[in-house]
């Protein structure tokens, strides 16, 4: 029904909360231990960059630092 297909949506739009693929890549790498620096490099961008998608997970993820970013990250199975 549309209403069970607007809460899948909503359910969705939480879990992932726009986040784009190369902002859970930099994500992603913070949680395994990688500086912004070193993610930087193996993703081959700015550290500017690598910090500027961090900070959108972090507001995206309504969280408070990037640790507690990943944490949410994980506790929804993003990463």
């Amino acid at each position: 029904s549309k209403s069970n297909e607007k809460n899948l949506i909503k359910h969705f739009h939480y879990i992932l909360g726009n986040i784009t693929p190369r902002e859970l890549e930099t994500l992603y790498w913070a949680a395994n231990g990688l500086s912004a620096k070193k993610t930087a490099e193996h993703l081959n961008m700015s550290v500017h960059t690598v910090h500027s998608y961090r900070k959108s997970c972090i507001r995206k993820l309504q969280a408070n630092s990037i640790t507690h970013a990943v944490y949410v990250a994980c506790q929804r199975g993003l990463i």
